[in-house]
């Protein structure tokens, strides 16, 4: 209840995020991340966010 709180979102709707039910905006994401004072890279599975990252570099 206590990020859903801070979102000022009912707590069934953060529910729903963490669920998979609702899609998450990427505004709501970073809102989030901020909250739970962690990287955005974080919410996203490894291995995607390194292969980006490796081309980036290429």
């Amino acid at each position: 209840m206590f990020i859903a709180e801070k979102l000022g979102i009912p707590v069934q709707t953060y529910n729903g995020y963490e669920l998979g039910r609702r899609m998450l905006k990427a505004d709501m994401l970073f809102k989030i991340a901020d909250i739970l004072e962690e990287p955005i890279e974080n919410f996203f599975e490894k291995k995607i966010y390194e292969s980006k990252k490796k081309k980036e570099v290429s």
